[in-house]
């Protein structure tokens, strides 16, 4: 994996005046620029789309669902078989059509180079240094189940995932199971490959399930054990791709840590006390999902976790909750003002949003601004110091630019910090909305636009008076809706 590398060189967007954003009227008789990479709505509309991405202007001025398309970037790829050429993608085409990749009978070039060009880039926010771009290439002759599962990604991605157009996402999706199934029952694939061929299998079960049920939990499941093998027997020295399988295991774990039933919760509770040991000996740094910051994502997953349990049984833990406020208040963030650090301390108030909503205050600390109120008062207070930490966490996810690849990150606290505005905070509460929005543009992946539809009918019961969680309303709907 080290051994291959790509780097991006920045693109430009181009970018219409004043005059020319202005809608067209039918009698005008104006030229037009013919658009290759404009949006489906400027398309529809007949308008010159100045093609900014994830949302170009026009559907920023109508506040309308931008399906736009990523613009193309220009590579510098060093893989030894592909020739340096100007035009990478042309040498890409024939690189694929003249090498014995080609040959292979479950290669689809034109998916694979989607996967290349666009739908990896989803997989995280450093894109510069994502393993599943070209790195993927010295897996392909070992894995036709991870070559059919990038590929079934490429097609639900090239179609928005939109039901009626992901018969050959489901098609090559099928395949991957049959394959992975057979590497399994063989055991002729590294276990690492077939760890990435369950998580994609995993993850893009929320992509394509329009009853926003499955989460893919048999692949979680199966997951799970690769990686219990994995910190149970510590390489002395970790491949880069064993490191990368860990981080990823953390985060989709954490966007699943509230979605399983607590009596499913056990054995991942156990496996999380192996990783933090693994992780203590093993350094898991600059990962391109979690960057440096594994220990938090770790410690929230534990947090969702008895988060979810005190929901189902109403059993409070008082001296756990206090562990999880301390650790994180005291979280370590930089004063330095990167995109990274105001994510983190966006999940840090995520972690306090849920405990505090959830499992309420832990009894020896009282709410977070040191005031212990009154049996009378303590909703109204609790109420107002939930929604301040809310109210941080949102305007520190808005700070970071709407195109910048950081808001794939974005949806966990989105959905909690973002369920707690009240209609006072109205245009925060559309702010969160476009956010979403924006980021259904940018990484296609409908969890989005049901995570809006959620907070809506929450806001509406909020509005109303009834003081429901996004928690408590999802399972009142019978949701089990991952997102991130």
């Amino acid at each position: 994996m080290a051994t291959l590398r790509i780097r991006f060189a920045p693109f430009q967007n181009k970018h219409l005046s004043r005059h020319e954003i202005q809608e067209t009227g039918p009698g005008s008789q104006s030229k037009r620029a013919r658009s290759h990479l404009g949006c489906r709505e400027c398309k529809r509309r007949r308008v010159k789309c100045d093609e900014t991405f994830p949302v170009c202007l026009r559907c920023q001025g109508r506040g309308s669902i931008c399906l736009s398309n990523a613009p193309q970037q220009q590579w510098q790829v060093e893989v030894p078989w592909l020739k340096q050429t100007q035009n990478c993608r042309s040498s890409l085409f024939t690189s694929l059509a003249d090498s014995s990749i080609n040959t292979l009978p479950y290669i689809d070039p034109r998916l694979l180079l989607m996967w290349l060009d666009k739908t990896s880039h989803i997989m995280g926010p450093n894109t510069a240094e994502n393993p599943l771009s070209y790195p993927i290439f010295q897996y392909i002759h070992q894995s036709p189940a991870l070559v059919h599962i990038i590929q079934s990604l490429s097609a639900g991605h090239e179609h928005f995932f939109e039901a009626s157009k992901i018969h050959l996402s489901l098609e090559q999706r099928s395949l991957a199971m049959l394959s992975l199934a057979k590497q399994i029952e063989t055991g002729e694939t590294p276990s690492t490959l077939q760890f990435l061929t369950c998580w994609l299998l995993g993850i893009s079960a929320t992509f394509i399930d329009n009853d926003v049920f499955d989460i893919g939990k048999e692949h979680l499941f199966a997951a799970r054990s690769m990686v219990d093998s994995i910190v149970a027997h510590p390489a002395s020295a970790p491949t880069p791709l064993e490191k990368y399988i860990i981080g990823v295991y953390v985060y989709w774990d954490l966007t699943c840590c509230t979605l399983l039933d607590t009596e499913e919760q056990l054995p991942f509770i156990q496996s999380t006390v192996a990783i933090q040991h693994y992780i203590s000996q093993v350094s898991v740094e600059s990962h391109p999902i979690v960057g440096g910051h594994i220990q938090l994502f770790l410690l929230l997953a534990n947090l969702g976790r008895h988060c979810k349990a005190v929901t189902e049984t109403g059993c409070n833990n008082p001296i756990l909750e206090a562990s999880f406020e301390s650790s994180l208040k005291n979280w370590p963030i930089s004063d330095v003002d990167t995109m990274w650090e105001k994510t983190v301390g966006a999940f840090v108030k995520h972690g306090l949003v849920i405990l505090y909503r959830l499992c309420g205050y832990p009894s020896n600390t009282g709410p977070p601004d040191g005031h212990a109120p009154d049996a009378e008062e303590e909703p109204e207070v609790s109420h107002l110091c939930i929604a301040g930490i809310a109210i941080e966490a949102v305007r520190t996810l808005l700070e970071i630019p709407v195109t910048s690849t950081f808001i794939c990150l974005q949806p966990i606290p989105l959905l909690s910090a973002g369920s707690e505005l009240s209609k006072d905070e109205s245009d925060l509460r559309r702010q969160v909305v476009v956010r979403l929005e924006a980021i259904y543009s940018s990484n296609r992946l409908p969890c989005s636009l049901w995570t809006i539809q959620l907070l809506t009918e929450l806001w509406e019961l909020h509005d109303a008076g009834l003081n429901l969680s996004w928690l408590d309303l999802m399972n009142m709907k019978n949701w089990r809706l991952r997102v991130g």
